[in-house]
């Protein structure tokens, strides 16, 4: 079953590479791929983008970004294509 969000198509699953890359949530619309990661802790910084990085190179031209998501109020830029957004801004 594929879930419906704001009349489009949104596919959910995960990665796991036999390189040891994992990512928590993939959502791969007809638009492209975005990169979810879950973090449960107040700080994060550019270290937190590297799995979404690396992401980014086996997805290839489908992904469209990346999401840090972790537990605080900021939104922040961790690297070329990857932010870190408030859980409660994501999700509340």
């Amino acid at each position: 079953m594929t879930p419906w969000s704001l009349g489009t198509r949104v596919a959910p699953s995960y990665l796991r590479t036999s390189g040891g890359l994992e990512v928590d949530l993939l959502l791969e619309r007809q638009e492209g791929i975005l990169a979810f990661e879950f973090k449960s802790r107040p700080r994060v910084d550019a270290r937190n983008a590297t799995g979404l990085e690396r992401a980014r190179l086996v997805l290839g031209d489908r992904y469209r970004g990346g999401i840090v998501v972790y537990q605080r109020d900021q939104v922040l830029r961790l690297s070329e294509t990857v932010f870190a957004v408030s859980d409660w801004v994501l999700l509340g």
